[in-house]
């Protein structure tokens, strides 16, 4: 999967004073909620700026991704333009000085390389200069970020003028932006002439530069007018061409910047909820921002701002936060048999227990069922796949709990664990069985396991479909019907992906629910790299999608915090969704590729039927490997009557095993079970003062007395 990485991320625009003519957002609820300099501005068209490569999926500055830009964003989008001149002093949209950045000119014209000095650097390549337009017709756009899909390559896409950007987009309104002015006046170029010729014919409504020098000479033009200048900084450290100086040291003399300019714009990087902090904190609201995903800003601005937790809910799904992660829903899973793969358990004291698990088609695991509970402690969680400033940690858990079992006949047999028993009575012992707030859904990827909750309890079922699939015939729903009354679906069950592009849609979830079966889809994740293409890296883009465009009932999430904003939508309350909160059409994109850059084609999921999901019944509990060690160990003592037995060693204790550990001189043996994984005998007419007994642990002996 194609990794997305925003090499300028979000660009954060303040302005220091303007007067801006309003478009009110849809859904807006008064300017005081609004704290700019203009007070009414977060609203207006200053607010949602579109870079000319929208979405990171279509080529830098073309007309498809100018043209998803106007359609999915604010009615005041501002479209963007880096405006290069060519030989002849026609003004171009592209995002680079080099050409080939972003275009296939190299292959065009292969031998008109050449070497200019950019910024006091010799920089070897394809310039604007040393072709006229004519000569940039058969050029076509193509993606500028390796790291980013390819795929549009091949969809002829000419390099637009500002002219034809402004004739064949008809944006609402105009930015552009004029990152090298001293390079084109070094080659008789003057970007000075042509902005005051492009603001004769259209309206400009901001001008931006890298260079002092260049709003300097064209400060004077625009005194009055509609135009704005705003000044585009750089990192503190780099210097500005025209004054020596450092961006940084600029940064803090606002007031000379003043002098020519009525903005400036700040690197930055914040995805949904920091938008929020910069528009909707109770202290200020920035006058807009600039950013390569403009569905997410103007989303955010019509649809999440001034929103409360008392706010109307407008969707009322359900919120499942994966493994416990800070969630309106706490989810326990029963992993007695998983690897420690999110763990720190290889860097530990433990990792000598690496060993091989033929039976689950693990390599080179160490299972929680070789160790302690109180081993297990000492580990910490360690995120795989997440980027550090994304990890949540849980504070509460809320009214539902939702085991999850898995394998558990393989925990019979093998290990004799019986996991169900054990989940029953801890759910029990947690209150879960005779009260009406808590909600407790088991789900298992096992029939079998199903039905035996099924037969002693009245917990919510749930069965994992834990591959892809295409279909499921109406036999295999009515068996499922048997043991469960909800069913799980990954994303790809739901619309099926081929290279991260989105290639139709599924009928699973209406045949489900057709037979009043709720359906729930896993997992959501707010990384741009979780997501099909499709959605324009925008989770609440593809939690709609999922929600709006097909009705599942809830969502499975590791960033539960976004679902549930999702579910207080104000879009979603308005007589006429805007663009931006519509779902997304199923295989549009990939529709819209090149033949020959098309992905291969895959193999088709399969469609699920009955035999899929038919167990045969779960196999008795085998006994436990150390009930033997037990009774090796304790049943030879002096006085038995005064030990107990801590069934543990370096395994985990098998729950059943204190049953098998009696011997003629151990009567009326009881059994105790702490709410920890483990098992402690204790013989019924133990006596209070007696001795502390032993523990044999991790094949070391010591006392501890009985409390």
């Amino acid at each position: 999967m194609w990794k997305l990485l925003s090499l300028l991320g979000l660009l954060s625009l303040l302005l220091l004073c303007a007067s801006v003519g309003l478009v009110t957002a849809q859904g807006s609820r008064g300017s005081s909620k609004w704290q700019t300099l203009s007070v009414s501005c977060c609203r207006s068209c200053t607010f949602g700026h579109s870079k000319r490569w929208i979405f990171r999926i279509f080529p830098d500055s073309s007309f498809y991704a100018y043209s998803l830009a106007v359609q999915t964003s604010l009615t005041n989008v501002h479209v963007w333009c880096d405006v290069q001149l060519t030989k002849d002093g026609a003004g171009i949209c592209f995002p680079d000085i080099r050409l080939e950045n972003s275009s296939d000119i190299d292959n065009v014209y292969k031998n008109r390389r050449n070497t200019y000095v950019v910024n006091g650097v010799s920089t070897q390549g394809w310039f604007s200069v040393d072709f006229t337009l004519n000569d940039l017709a058969p050029v076509n756009l193509k993606q500028r970020i390796f790291t980013r899909a390819p795929n549009f390559d091949g969809t002829p896409m000419q390099i637009l003028t500002v002219d034809d950007v402004v004739s064949q987009v008809k944006p609402p309104a105009l930015w552009l932006n004029i990152p090298h002015d001293a390079f084109f006046s070094q080659h008789n170029l003057s970007m000075r002439s042509f902005i005051l010729s492009v603001s004769r014919r259209v309206i400009v409504n901001y001008v931006s530069s890298l260079e002092v020098g260049f709003l300097r000479s064209i400060v004077s033009r625009f005194r009055t007018g509609p135009t704005k200048l705003v000044f585009q900084f750089l990192g503190p450290d780099d210097v500005e061409p025209t004054t020596n100086t450092t961006y940084g040291t600029l940064l803090n003399n606002l007031t000379f910047i003043k002098t020519f300019a009525s903005g400036i714009l700040v690197p930055n990087y914040d995805p949904v909820v920091e938008y929020l902090n910069f528009i909707d904190n109770g202290k200020f609201s920035v006058d807009g921002v600039l950013s390569d995903f403009p569905i997410t800003p103007s989303e955010t601005i019509d649809c999440f701002s001034h929103i409360g937790k008392n706010d109307t809910v407008q969707s009322n799904i359900l919120v499942i936060s994966s493994e416990g992660a800070s969630g309106t829903i706490l989810v326990v899973l029963i992993r007695l048999m998983r690897k420690l793969d999110r763990t720190d358990v290889a860097q530990s004291d433990f990792s000598n227990l690496a060993t091989d698990n033929p039976d689950l088609n693990i390599l080179n695991g160490i299972f929680t069922y070789n160790l302690t509970w109180s081993q297990i402690q000492t580990l910490k969680h360690v995120i795989l796949h997440f980027q550090p400033e994304y990890v949540l940690h849980a504070s509460h858990i809320s009214a539902v709990a939702w085991p999850t079992i898995e394998n558990a006949a393989y925990l019979a047999q093998k290990q004799g664990l019986g996991v169900t028993d054990v989940v029953v009575d801890a759910l029990s012992k947690a209150g879960y069985n005779n009260q009406t707030t808590k909600k407790v859904m088991i789900r298992s990827s096992d029939s079998a396991v199903l039905l035996k909750f099924k037969s002693s309890s009245n917990y919510e079922l749930v069965y994992l479909v834990d591959n892809d699939v295409r279909d499921i015939l109406n036999s295999t729903i009515l068996e499922i019907k048997k043991f469960a009354s909800s069913v799980v679906l990954s994303k790809g069950s739901v619309f099926p992906t081929d290279e991260a592009f989105i290639t139709g849609e599924t009928a699973v979830v209406p045949k489900l629910q057709a037979f009043n079966l709720t359906v729930y889809v896993e997992y959501f994740r707010n990384e741009f790299v979780s997501q099909p293409w499709d959605f324009f890296s925008d989770a609440y883009v593809e939690i709609n999608t999922h929600v709006s465009y097909m009705g599942i009932n809830g969502v499975i999430t590791d960033f539960p915090a976004t679902a549930a904003k999702y579910r207080r939508n104000r879009c979603l309350g308005y007589k006429e969704v805007p663009l931006y909160m519509t779902p997304v059409q199923p295989g549009g994109l990939i529709s819209l590729m090149a033949p020959k850059f098309l992905p291969p084609a895959e193999a088709p999921n399969p469609v699920l039927t009955e035999n899929d999901v038919t167990e045969p019944p779960l196999p008795p509990r085998a006994e436990g490997p150390y009930c033997k060690h037990w009774q090796r160990h304790y049943s030879t003592r002096p006085n038995p009557t005064k030990w107990a037995a801590y069934a543990s060693c370096k395994h985990h204790p098998q729950q059943h095993c204190c049953s098998s550990c009696s011997s003629s001189d151990m009567l009326r043996l009881k059994v105790v079970i702490s709410c920890q994984p483990f098992c402690i005998c204790l013989y019924d007419h133990w006596l209070l003062g007696d001795e502390p007994f032993q523990i044999l642990e991790g094949g070391t002996v010591f006392s501890r007395p009985i409390l």
